[in-house]
């Protein structure tokens, strides 16, 4: 019966009541960091108008996953509740930089880039954090659900937070958007003080070479995060270039840009809702391939469509179906890692992951300059299918049953 409960949305009641209220501050946090998203690009597109501008910023923006596994070391050593609060002061304090540097008169391109750079390393110290922590305090018969409630409150802000920050832009500027951004951090911190630091006496110091034989023996874990390079890499190049296509290719105002954001969520979020379910009944390497292969048709539609209404619905197809796989790389991480170096090893996962998306967000920027942005969300596209297609022969043989993760045998 409590294996039954582990594999629906039941089973996240099962986790403490600190550890949900901080996900549900995270949450809002999340939100506050869309306009952060939307921002700087429309600040980039700006200042640039160039594509080779968006796909360095894109680049600047992922760059610093390659670090992940340090990241990962730091809650591991000195407890995930204490390392999200100094890295959520550490954001607070570099977001309210550019509308301090703009009302002085002093906002640069290089200003721009330096903050995102600076940004996205604050940032991947507060997510190992928090996958350190989740990983801490939830109960086994827990994990499903979590990691199911971790990717729709994440879809959830991802998706809403466009609309919201166009309206802000529109109507008050980028630098009103990036001053809610700083004030959404409250809500993550202040559910935080009711979390009890986990430092750990077991943490041993950061070893890569063995932090890496551990990866590699996590089973099943090594196949997933080739999928998800392929997906990131593919993704990451079209979502530089989102910004500038919306801007110059379709002459949108930021509050439509913003629509188009939302509007991509309702097939994601829906997904993700019936995460659960389709993660026990659909084996792995099937998920990722239909998850590529989708996602690869609705790039290549996003640059040939010609309105607003036809680009929410290409953003649909193309973020669809990857919170359920969300869920498997999440439950495999937590049951394949021993928990005293979880932050430093999973972040493996996401660093190799996320490592390409710096790549195809650079690529993507260059690719366009010349042979312009729609030619290059269809090459993007194409690459995206092939992958999908490619991943059914190394993901099999991974599965994910009733909480528990099964490699290849």
């Amino acid at each position: 019966m409590a294996d039954e409960r582990a594999t629906g949305w039941r089973a996240a009641l099962h986790a403490p009541a600190p550890l949900l209220a901080f996900l549900a501050g995270s949450s809002v946090s999340d939100l506050g960091n869309g306009f952060f998203r939307l921002a700087l690009p429309w600040l980039v597109y700006d200042l640039t108008h160039s594509t080779a501008a968006m796909g360095i910023l894109a680049a600047l923006q992922y760059a610093p996953m390659l670090l992940n596994p340090w990241a990962g070391a730091l809650a591991d050593r000195f407890g995930p509740t204490a390392t999200i609060l100094w890295s959520s002061l550490f954001q607070i304090a570099l977001v309210l930089l550019v509308p301090l540097a703009s009302a002085s008169g002093t906002l640069s391109l290089s200003l721009v880039d330096g903050v995102t750079l600076l940004l996205a390393m604050g940032s991947l110290v507060t997510q190992s954090a928090t996958s350190v922590l989740v990983k801490r305090q939830t109960p086994v018969q827990a994990r499903l659900g979590v990691n199911a409630l971790v990717a729709m409150l994440f879809n959830i802000s991802w998706y809403v937070s466009p609309g919201l920050a166009g309206f802000v832009i529109g109507r008050f500027g980028v630098e009103a958007a990036l001053v809610l951004d700083a004030a959404s951090f409250v809500a993550v911190l202040l559910p935080l003080f009711f979390v009890a630091d986990e430092r750990t006496a077991e943490a041993a110091r950061f070893d890569l070479r063995q932090a890496l034989r551990t990866f590699r023996a996590a089973r099943g874990l090594g196949p997933i995060t080739v999928a998800f390079a392929v997906w990131n890499f593919t993704w990451g190049g079209v979502f530089a270039l989102e910004v500038f296509f919306f801007r110059h290719t379709l002459h949108l105002s930021p509050v439509l840009v913003g629509l188009i954001g939302t509007l991509g969520g309702v097939l994601p979020m829906l997904l993700g809702v019936f995460g659960p379910w389709l993660v026990q009944r659909i084996r792995v390497g099937p998920l990722m391939a239909l998850t590529l292969v989708t996602s690869g048709c609705g790039m290549a539609a996003l640059g040939q469509t010609r309105g607003w209404p036809a680009a929410a619905a290409a953003v649909n197809v193309m973020d669809g179906a990857i919170a359920p796989v969300l869920i498997v790389q999440s439950t495999v991480a937590q049951e394949t890692i021993p928990q005293e170096v979880f932050g430093q090893v999973f972040s493996i996962s996401w660093a190799a992951a996320g490592g390409a998306l710096p790549v195809g967000g650079l690529l993507a920027g260059l690719l366009a300059a010349r042979v312009g942005a729609p030619a290059s969300m269809a090459i993007l596209g194409a690459v995206a299918a092939v992958g999908g297609v490619l991943s059914l022969g190394w993901l099999r043989g991974v599965t994910v049953a009733r909480g528990s993760a099964r490699g290849p045998r």
